[in-house]
C-alpha cells in the first residue's frame, strides 16, 4: 500500500483486502511522510480492531432487533420511525467499542514494529480536526479522553523515551536523555508531533541487537539538518528549532548526536 495513493484513504477497500489476507504492507519514505506510515498503521490496527471485536456485527444485531421492534409495534406506519431510529443508533460505535479497537491498535502496531507513537498522533491531530466541525467524529467521539488513554498505554508498555511538552515545543526525556526541545513546525507536523515520532523511532532503535552510537548520521540540504540511524530518519532539525535554543542549526544537530551516543553507551552498561 503506497500512500501517496491514499487520497481520500479508502478504508473499506482497505479492510476488504486485510479480511482475505490477514496482512497489510504501509510503505512509505521517511524523508518525506515523516511518521505517517506509522499513523495510517495505527489507524488500520484501530478499525481492524472494530471487526477482531465484531463491533460491526454488534451493530448489525442492533440493527435487526430495531426492525423487529418497530414491525411489531407500528407496523407500516412506523417505517419513517424506524428509519430515524435506526440511523441514530448505527450512528457510531459506542465509547466502550471505541476504547477497545483503540487498544487492539495500538497493539497490533507495537506487534509489527511500526513507531508505537503512531496511533496517539494520529488521535491527536484528529482531536484538533474536531474543533473545525469535520463529521468524522460523529462515529468516532471523544478524541480527548481518547488521547490521554493512548499516552497511558505507551507508560504501561514501557515505552522509552517519553515525551514531555514545554513552553511553544516538546523534548525528549529518558534516563540519562535529555535532548533540546523542537519548536517549530516542519512540513505540517507540529512540535509534539515531530517529538513524538522521533521518541518512537528512538525506542524502536532500542529493540536492535547491535544498536551503535556511532551510526547515527547527519545530512543537510541547506536548510536542514536531518539526523539518521543508518538509513533510519529520526528527526529533521530546522533554523527555527535552533534559533529557539540560542543556537546555531550545526550546533543543535551536534547536540542532538553526542546525547544520542551518550544515551546509547549508557543504556549497553545497563545491561551489562
Amino acid at each position: 500500500m503506497d500512500i501517496r495513493s491514499l487520497i481520500p484513504l479508502d478504508k473499506e477497500a482497505i479492510l476488504a483486502s486485510v479480511k482475505k489476507t490477514g496482512r497489510v504492507l504501509v510503505v512509505h519514505e521517511d524523508k518525506v511522510f515523516g511518521g505517517f506510515g506509522g499513523e495510517l498503521a495505527g489507524i488500520i490496527g484501530h478499525e481492524v480492531g472494530h471487526v477482531v471485536k465484531r463491533h460491526t456485527v454488534r451493530q448489525i444485531e442492533k440493527n435487526l432487533v430495531g426492525s423487529i421492534l418497530f414491525a411489531v409495534l407500528f407496523g407500516d406506519r412506523g417505517a419513517f420511525i424506524q428509519n430515524m431510529a435506526l440511523s441514530a443508533i448505527m450512528a457510531g460505535y459506542s465509547r466502550a467499542d471505541e476504547q477497545e479497537a483503540d487498544a487492539m491498535g495500538f497493539i497490533h502496531i507495537q506487534r509489527a514494529g511500526y513507531n508505537p507513537y503512531g496511533l496517539l498522533i494520529g488521535m491527536q491531530k484528529l482531536s484538533e480536526l474536531k474543533h473545525d466541525g469535520n463529521n468524522w467524529f460523529s462515529s468516532h467521539p471523544e478524541p480527548e479522553g481518547r488521547v490521554a488513554t493512548l499516552q497511558g498505554y505507551i507508560r504501561n508498555a514501557k515505552v522509552h523515551p517519553l515525551v514531555a511538552q514545554v513552553d511553544k515545543g516538546a523534548r525528549i526525556t529518558d534516563s540519562g536523555l535529555s535532548l533540546p526541545p523542537l519548536y517549530a513546525t516542519y512540513k505540517g507536523a507540529k512540535p509534539l508531533y515531530r517529538t513524538e515520532f522521533a521518541a518512537g523511532e528512538l525506542y524502536l532503535l532500542t529493540k536492535l541487537p547491535d544498536l551503535d552510537g556511532e551510526r547515527f548520521i547527519l545530512d543537510s540540504d541547506g536548510t536542514f539538518i536531518s539526523l539518521y540511524y543508518d538509513d533510519r530518519l529520526i528527526v529533521v532539525l530546522t533554523p527555527q528549532d535552533a534559533s529557539s535554543n540560542n543556537t546555531s542549526l550545526d550546533g543543535l544537530a551536534s547536540q542532538y548526536v553526542e546525547a544520542l551516543k551518550s544515551w546509547v553507551a549508557a543504556g549497553k552498561t545497563a545491561k551489562s
